[in-house]
């Protein structure tokens, strides 16, 4: 039986020197393909500006909360903005996740830190936490579920700690769970982030 396939649309801005993107396509790709279990499409948009307004953007550097990344996935598509030019038009409940890269300045990072092995990492981790069963998650019978999710992977750079925020869909609600992990120059890829579970009725959008 043929592997599933994972087809990449990527769009991304240009960058001045001192900022860089978190995350490569190649990097977020690989976290989302071991999990599909049918073709899907990842829609990924890299940006350069951490907020249209500049207030936000004051705010974040302020607080030295940045969003590294953001990802969204419906069943049905109800998070996909258009139907009638995207990629995914002819074909029959495409299952498509839709992520942003949002860039940072080089200089919150700490000397000699490899946010790019960190944030691999943690999103492989978020991942495997948001679909445990594939994606499109099946049921026992192999019928597909009307599952859905959302995450969020930020860098407190105060405290130099990376932090998933996951809602997955429990079937009536958005529930919250949290998967962190240290960005030091010591830090190991290959370790296993500590997962933090709690219960919220948090919706993503």
């Amino acid at each position: 039986m043929p592997m599933a396939e994972l087809k990449v649309h990527s769009r991304k801005e240009s960058l001045p020197k001192e900022l860089l993107y978190p995350l490569k396509a190649g990097e977020l790709a690989a976290a989302f393909q071991p999990k599909i279990t049918r073709d899907a499409h990842l829609d990924l948009s890299f940006h350069r500006t951490q907020a249209y307004w500049k207030e936000q953007r004051d705010r974040i550097q302020e607080e030295g909360r940045y969003t590294l990344a953001r990802c969204t996935y419906y069943t049905r598509g109800l998070h996909l903005r258009s139907w009638g030019h995207a990629p995914w038009a002819h074909e029959e409940r495409p299952q498509v996740i839709t992520a942003n890269v949002l860039a940072i300045p080089r200089a919150v990072l700490p000397k000699g830190s490899s946010i790019h092995a960190a944030a691999s990492s943690l999103v492989c981790e978020a991942v495997a936490v948001l679909v445990p069963r594939g994606l499109p998650r099946l049921t026992q019978r192999g019928q597909m579920e009307d599952d859905a999710w959302h995450f969020e992977l930020e860098l407190d750079s105060s405290v130099h700690l990376l932090r998933a925020k996951l809602q997955p869909w429990t079937g009536g609600s958005f529930g919250l769970q949290t998967v962190e992990c240290p960005l030091t120059p010591e830090v190991d890829p290959q370790s296993h982030p500590q997962t933090d579970v709690s219960d919220s009725d948090q919706d993503p959008t």
